[in-house]
């Protein structure tokens, strides 16, 4: 039997599992040079917080560096999943460059997908060889719990047994 393994899309851990309660988190950066696609997996735990409409807010940050929480937000589409064990989804939304604004009830135990084009991810840059992206996901100053963790899904542009680094 032969895996892929990562061979044909490779997957970067970006934000290890974690409590960050009411606390802006930036993951780390992925470098698109190399990269055809770019969808961050958020995966959310328990989402608490003592109102309803606090709300947990991510951002896409694209940059020529690969410094956590520096560059300019931009605009993205993204899809939140249904409950835990159903196979539903949301539907396709954009969002502009102030962020998903998703509500605790709706992030809690669920999957966002976020999906970056590298091609517009600076504007159209003549080289995507500097330019990196990464989320900084912020619950509301009311959050009680936001267990999150984040995947970077890279489609690269040529298909290795080793392929090149995302950071």
């Amino acid at each position: 039997m032969i895996g892929r393994y990562g061979q044909i899309l490779k997957y970067v851990p970006v934000l290890a599992p974690q409590n960050i309660t009411s606390t802006a988190t930036g993951t780390n950066a992925v470098k698109l040079g190399g990269c055809h696609r770019l969808t961050y997996e958020v995966q959310f735990g328990s989402v608490t917080a003592t109102s309803t409409d606090q709300n947990v807010v991510i951002t896409v940050l694209a940059s020529s560096v690969a410094t956590t929480n520096t560059g300019t937000a931009i605009a993205f589409n993204y899809r939140v999943s249904g409950a835990v064990g159903t196979d539903t989804w949301g539907a396709i939304t954009a969002a502009t460059a102030s962020g998903a604004s998703i509500a605790p009830a709706t992030a809690n135990n669920a999957l966002v997908l976020i999906d970056i084009d590298p091609a517009v991810a600076l504007n159209g840059p003549t080289s995507l060889d500097g330019a990196y992206t990464e989320l900084v996901i912020t619950p509301d100053a009311g959050a009680t719990a936001t267990n999150v963790s984040v995947v970077a899904h890279i489609e690269p542009r040529y298909i290795q047994t080793s392929p090149v680094s995302a950071s």
